[in-house]
């Protein structure tokens, strides 16, 4: 018997289709205004899924995003999150290698944030302080692991 494979994604209003790009993108680990907006939509239920945005997200239940997405305080929040993580994904630096490139970083683990356990220790928290330092840096790293 073959089975198929789906993911179903829930159903979001068009004005909070922000809070999903980041919620996708590990920026959210180090910005606490981020995950306080998190955490303002449901405070348990984000605990819950082991402070994983993404898993979140999906447990919401439609009429509270619907609610959410009339509340005026929250979409003011949402709006100041956004131009931050904008703000960031567009800073560029002087950092220039002479060629096209990408540098390679090899790890056992990385530590990131607890949602991703992936990390036992000290040698984790180590590589992915790393990660998180050139990627605020605008250097072209990529994090290579076991998972």
């Amino acid at each position: 018997m073959f089975l198929k494979q789906f993911i179903a994604y829930p159903r979001c209003p068009e004005n909070l289709q922000k809070l999903y790009q980041i919620a996708y993108n590990l920026w959210f680990t180090w910005n606490y205004e981020a995950i306080n907006l998190f955490y303002r939509i449901d405070p348990e239920l984000y605990r819950n899924s082991r402070y994983n945005p993404v898993k979140f997200l999906h447990g919401i239940p439609e009429d509270k995003l619907n609610a959410l997405s009339r509340d005026e305080g929250f979409l003011f929040e949402l709006e100041k999150v956004w131009s931050k993580f904008q703000d960031y994904l567009n800073y560029k630096t002087t950092f220039k290698c002479p060629l096209p490139c990408s540098i390679a970083y090899f790890s056992m683990e990385y530590g990131l944030h607890e949602c991703l356990p992936i990390y036992a220790g000290g040698l984790g928290i180590l590589a992915g302080d790393l990660l998180k330092g050139a990627s605020d840096m605008d250097i072209p790293i990529t994090g290579v692991g076991l998972l």
